[in-house]
């Protein structure tokens, strides 16, 4: 409901245990009981020795009531400061009473701010000159000038130049430590997941149906010439299907980044907590699901029966999903609105995958767009699954498969098998040299940490504009 989400909003206010609570009209648009109760509330910090400032809107003679004391602003004059209780009394003594049964904040702006007729029937004699004023036009001028000259502003002003004046505060607490702010910041993370399942669901069935869809097209391969490419083009089609994980990654972040900016525009926490915080409760789920829909494709597909090379091709699969999840962040960090975000992402992330070896021989690639496929998860993450995949494969050829070829025996002309190894292949992409798949495990891994420090980097630096762009505005 309205008042809930106002009594949340100043919940959240709370969180860094401000001294002074500033709030713009916290009633506008609740109903009259809910308006009470939220300005209840508020008194009832105020009593804990909380100062509370509020504008109000259209107070009811309750709400009204409720408040200690009062300012009253018209066009850039005070009209009055002191007491709430004792602003009848005083607007009664310049001829201004308040009808019985009237709601005082009604009157005030409807009789004393818009309205003579009070004052001509009451002013006295020796005040015929405001009289004349407010006849005039005046009334704000008069009303201000009746305050300057006026006992309430007098004690005000005598009470503000006493040494020592104004409110008691104690010490001001330290903020939370990293590890306070990242273990509620995870507490808080985790409830969600708990209450909003719904996500966590999609994730799991994703991976799922990805890995039984990949499973079936490509399944019992065997080993056979014709499973050379069906290999090749399997295991880029799964380097490239955890990659894309980036995109699903832009709109859930933009999400999050609404909240992050206005919590942390409160002091709720650090940048560093939110961003360690959120590295660290998505790496369970990152590492899990991979490692399922690895598992639900290894065996159908037909790889190499061999408990090692699973594992090899489980600990790519998680480097490179998080990879993605990492670039993602950082693309989503870079743009301040969503579409921007999903236009710009595109053209970031597709000539990685272009630059990965399988569409392109990497001896091939021009000089000046060399360090593209440094910077591609997808060619690290292809070239261990290849390398993993490749490595003592013995493949086969069906007998119309055979080729020609001049060492063949006059009775049997087609004896050739042209591709009996796995290292056979990787020669034929460039892919035999070079890198290890030990070196390019270490690689993902290194894309990993510079994507996830690049998104800090710039949360960061944003956060610290929208920081400094907020001072010049107060």
């Amino acid at each position: 409901s309205g008042g809930e989400r106002k009594r949340c909003a100043i919940g959240m206010e709370l969180v860094t245990n401000p001294s002074i609570l500033f709030l713009d009209e916290p009633t506008t648009g609740l109903d009259t009981y809910t308006a009470f109760s939220v300005i209840d509330t508020l008194r009832q910090l105020a009593m804990t020795g909380r100062t509370v400032v509020a504008t109000i809107h259209q107070p009811s003679s309750d709400i009204f009531h409720l408040f200690d004391d009062l300012l009253v602003l018209a066009q850039g004059n005070i009209v009055y400061q002191g007491p709430c209780k004792e602003s009848v009394a005083y607007f009664g003594e310049l001829g201004f009473p308040c009808p019985r049964y009237a709601n005082p904040a009604d009157h005030l702006f409807m009789r004393v701010l818009n309205d003579t007729g009070g004052l001509r029937s009451s002013v006295s004699v020796g005040e015929g000159s405001r009289a004349n004023n407010m006849r005039d036009g005046n009334r704000v001028g008069l009303l201000a000038s009746a305050y300057k000259d006026s006992e309430q502003r007098n004690k005000y002003e005598a009470l503000a130049a006493e040494p020592g004046a104004g409110v008691g505060m104690k010490d001001i607490a330290r903020r939370a430590g990293v590890g306070t702010q990242v273990l509620a910041l995870s507490i808080r993370n985790v409830r969600n997941i708990v209450r909003h399942p719904l996500g966590m669901r999609a994730k799991f069935a994703q991976s799922l149906v990805m890995g039984l869809i990949i499973a079936l097209i490509y399944r019992e391969i065997g080993t056979h010439q014709v499973s050379v490419q069906g290999r090749v083009g399997s295991l880029f089609f799964i380097s490239m299907g955890f990659m894309l994980a980036a995109f699903g990654v832009l709109g859930a972040f933009a999400m999050e980044k609404m909240i992050f900016t206005r919590e942390t525009a409160l002091g709720m926490y650090t940048t560093g907590s939110f961003y360690l915080t959120k590295t660290l409760t998505e790496l369970p789920h990152n590492c899990l699901f991979p490692i399922m829909q690895m598992g639900v494709m290894y065996y159908i597909i037909g790889y190499q029966d061999k408990v090692e090379n699973f594992f090899l091709f489980a600990v790519t699969a998680v480097l490179n999903l998080n990879c993605g999840n990492a670039l993602g962040i950082f693309i989503a960090a870079c743009f301040s609105d969503l579409r921007v975000t999903l236009i710009a992402a595109p053209p970031l992330i597709l000539p990685l995958m272009i630059f990965s070896g399988f569409f392109i021989n990497t001896d091939s690639i021009p000089v000046y767009l060399d360090w593209i496929k440094y910077l591609s998860p997808v060619n690290f993450s292809f070239r261990a699954f290849m390398k993993t995949e490749m490595a003592d494969l013995k493949l086969t050829c069906a007998d119309d498969e055979l080729k020609a070829n001049p060492s063949c025996p006059l009775t049997q002309p087609r004896c050739f098998c042209p591709v009996l190894e796995g290292e056979q292949v990787l020669r034929s992409m460039n892919l035999d040299g070079g890198m290890t798949r030990a070196e390019a495990l270490a690689c993902l891994c290194a894309l990993y940490f510079a994507f996830t420090f690049l998104g800090f980097i710039v949360l960061t630096a944003n956060v610290r504009a929208k920081n400094k762009q907020r001072a010049k505005h107060v």
